[in-house]
């Protein structure tokens, strides 16, 4: 079985950044290791079997989660 990370969490909820997920970043990104986070951004700009058009949706709302929450 495979669990996700807070991490992970997090970073999957950048591509929406809806009010939920604000909610949601806000209360995990107090426990989360932010050095990991920006490893795990890496990865996802990175990976090759991503459409193009999400990635540039993903690096778009990174700007905004960047700025909001320091990483």
């Amino acid at each position: 079985m495979y669990v996700l990370s807070i991490e992970d969490i997090i970073v999957s909820k950048i591509i929406r950044l809806s009010e939920k997920d604000f909610q949601d970043i806000d209360f995990l990104i107090k426990k989360a290791d932010k050095n990991l986070i920006k490893e795990i951004i890496k990865e996802v700009i990175n990976r090759n079997d991503l459409f193009e058009s999400k990635k540039e949706e993903f690096k778009r709302k990174l700007k905004v989660f960047r700025e909001r929450y320091d990483v």
